[in-house]
């Protein structure tokens, strides 16, 4: 973990005491960041100028909070908040449409709970429809899958986490129900809420549930570790150059784990901060947090 203590500091370069549901970089130093309201922010730390982006959106989200950002090529791929989908266009400033413009004669909706867009032109996410889609952008084809097939049970298909296993080469699709699939196979159940999956650089997976806080999957073993329950609550779960896995709770603030124990963090006063949704890894050792009292 390295000689020196982690320090947390309140960073607030814009609407100081606004609460922060998600906060990304891409890869031209840029800030992206949600509020409660619709859609997503950028904020350039070079130029300290903020634009506003919002789509139209005939379903909005309401449940799930926060943007997702992918990014390949120069190609930046942004889920925004309560719904809205597409791509940033740098040249006009403005996130494009992708295949669910309000003009568009394809039935999909542009509110996506969840999403991860692949190198090579893949793109798989859930809508409002539920279930699994499947967009092969060179094809222009579109499939849909089923997490769980019918009679449904609740939250089966309603998808939160989403990752690339680069161990077993394959895609890991988490829902509501705490249950984690590749294509109709159940890999393993947490009988929470699942939020967020990371794999570390050991390949071990990173379950980041918001019932029953956090489980370890060794993919190459197939076994899944009992809880964490030293934290609840848990949104996501990031790993930094050292080694050091943050993890963001809701109610318990930012931990650090490392080799199995937490370190102890310094720099903010009591009782604020503690309502963490999302992490952001900006340099090598600089992490970003977004809290519910503004960024970390």
């Amino acid at each position: 973990a390295g000689a020196t203590t982690p320090t947390l500091k309140a960073k607030l370069p814009f609407s100081p005491g606004e609460a922060i549901t998600s906060i990304d970089t891409d890869n031209e130093g840029q800030l992206w960041y949600t509020t409660f309201q619709p859609g997503i922010s950028r904020y350039n730390p070079h130029t300290r100028t903020q634009h506003d982006f919002k789509q139209q959106v005939p379903a909005p989200e309401t449940d799930t909070r926060g943007a997702t950002l992918f990014e390949y090529h120069h190609l930046l791929w942004i889920r925004m908040n309560h719904g809205g989908f597409g791509y940033y266009n740098r040249e006009k400033d403005e996130i494009e449409y992708f295949h669910n413009a309000p003009t568009t004669p394809w039935n999909l909706s542009n509110t996506v709970p969840t999403y991860i867009a692949l190198p090579e032109g893949v793109i798989f996410m859930t809508t409002l429809r539920r279930g699994l889609e499947k967009l092969e952008l060179l094809n222009q084809r579109i499939i849909k899958h089923d997490i769980v097939a019918s009679p449904t049970p609740f939250g089966a298909n309603e998808t939160r986490a989403l990752l690339w296993d680069r161990v077993s080469h394959r895609l890991l699709v988490g829902n509501k129900r705490g249950e984690v699939y590749h294509g109709s196979e159940k890999l393993f159940s947490t009988n929470g809420r699942i939020y967020h999956l990371m794999q570390d650089r050991k390949g071990n997976i990173w379950v980041s549930d918001k019932d029953k806080g956090i489980f370890v999957f060794q993919p190459e073993k197939g076994i899944l570790s009992q809880p964490l329950h030293t934290v609840s609550s848990v949104y996501q779960t990031l790993e930094d150059p050292r080694g050091i896995i943050w993890i963001a709770t809701y109610g318990q603030g930012v931990k650090a784990l490392s080799h199995g124990k937490f370190l102890k963090l310094h720099g903010l006063p009591q009782n604020t901060y503690n309502k963490v949704r999302t992490l952001c890894l900006v340099s090598h050792n600089e992490i970003w947090a977004g809290t519910t009292d503004g960024i970390l």
